[in-house]
């Protein structure tokens, strides 16, 4: 029985081979030299494009045709589907639910059950819950492609109680997902308004107002070189192993390295390089991501950083040149954008400080809010996965 149950129910949970409740059937793609068995009314996947709860859109569609002289097999709505065969199964085992009637390729598995006895949204959140045991004991592992291993995935062991207990935590898990969803929407939706609000608040190629201004200010903005404005360095080497996970009183400076996660946030240290700044990645995938960076901070090699004794590093001037700097890095071999580099770079900023001060605190607060509601939703997820650990066996 599992840790945490709806009240009312007692029952211990069945244990079955998963085959024994579930048949699983693979779809095919269609010949592309056909020209019959394409461009037709029938939606057909990929396992590319099984990435969230619900699918009911794919890349292509087949026809009638294709599905009769093929092994390409057709879902009804309602019906889970796992990906079998993919390059990201080394990071989660993707399982969905079809939203509509639609065709799948030999990549993905539909799940097929008796829905009389097994509740869907159930059977998908308890597949979930055991996602750590498959990926580590049923996907086999490749260079590049990952594969499920069925044979192990059909003897696998599944719990499944009565019915009216599967349908109360299989419309919690639903109720969840679609919070969850609703969430991440949100937050997508807020980063496309940020996008949409700086690319009208800066400057076109070719410009000297933006389209959009503060009310106060007038005056065309300048065009000016980086060296002009600041002074060009670079981070140090700094061992991962001197840093600590946690802010304290002895390692009170935050360490900044050229990754994107947690906004490059390595960790902290007990001393710091550089009292507020901008930075950007000088070598690797991330090479000319520009940051902001207030108060007292420690930078790694990998990041140059641009110090200003005038006030120009500020979160307008970053994001400005963050809309230019991809620009300039250097793509043969390993990307790179080096100091002198970035020295030559023009950008087109307000000289009135005060404009900087009111952009600056305008892209903070929304910047501040999108972290806020990114926040909320690792809330929700994590609380999703304790959920899972708790309530099924």
């Amino acid at each position: 029985m599992p840790e945490i149950r709806f009240s009312g129910f007692y029952d211990e949970w069945e244990q079955r081979a998963f085959q024994e409740k579930i048949k699983l059937v693979g779809g095919a793609t269609p010949s592309k030299s056909n020209l019959e068995y394409w461009d037709g009314d029938i939606v057909w996947l990929s396992s590319q494009e099984i990435k969230n709860k619900y699918v009911s859109e794919g890349t292509y569609k087949v026809t009638e045709k294709s599905v009769t002289e093929n092994r390409t097999k057709i879902v009804s709505a309602g019906t889970p589907l796992i990906v079998t065969r993919s390059g990201i199964l080394a990071r989660r085992f993707p399982i969905s639910i079809s939203l509509n009637k639609l065709a799948i390729n030999q990549d993905i598995k539909a799940l097929i059950f008796d829905k009389n006895k097994i509740n869907t949204e159930f059977i998908v959140a308890e597949i979930i819950s055991k996602e750590f045991y498959i990926l580590n004991n049923i996907v086999k592992t490749g260079t590049t492609v990952q594969s499920v291993n069925i044979p192990d995935l059909n003897r696998m062991q599944v719990q499944i109680p009565n019915y009216e207990e599967q349908q109360k935590i299989g419309e919690f898990f639903k109720q969840l997902d679609d919070r969850i969803a609703l969430q991440q929407n949100h937050v997508e939706q807020l980063k496309q308004s940020k996008q949409g609000f700086l690319q009208k608040m800066f400057t076109k190629d070719g410009a000297s107002v933006p389209e959009i201004r503060f009310d106060g200010f007038s005056g065309k903005w300048e065009k000016i070189k980086i060296s002009e404005i600041f002074k060009v360095t670079r981070g140090q080497v700094l061992a991962t192993s001197k840093t600590v996970a946690e802010k304290s009183l002895e390692n009170q400076y935050p360490v900044y390295s050229s990754q994107t996660k947690n906004n490059g946030l390595l960790g902290y240290y007990n001393d710091f390089l550089f009292d507020t700044a901008i930075t950007w990645t000088t070598d690797g995938a991330n090479a000319g991501t520009v940051n902001f960076r207030k108060g007292k901070f420690y930078s790694t090699n990998v990041n140059g950083v641009l110090i200003s004794e005038n006030g120009f590093a500020n979160k307008a001037i970053s994001e400005i040149l963050n809309t230019q700097a991809w620009k300039y890095v250097s793509k043969v071999g390993n990307p790179k954008l080096m100091n002198n580099v970035m020295s030559n770079i023009m950008i087109t900023i307000p000289i009135n400080m005060k404009e900087q001060e009111c952009l600056s605190n305008f892209i903070q607060n929304l910047d501040d809010y999108i972290i806020k509601n990114e926040r909320e939703l690792k809330l929700l997820q994590e609380t999703k996965k304790g959920f899972l650990q708790k309530m099924f066996v």
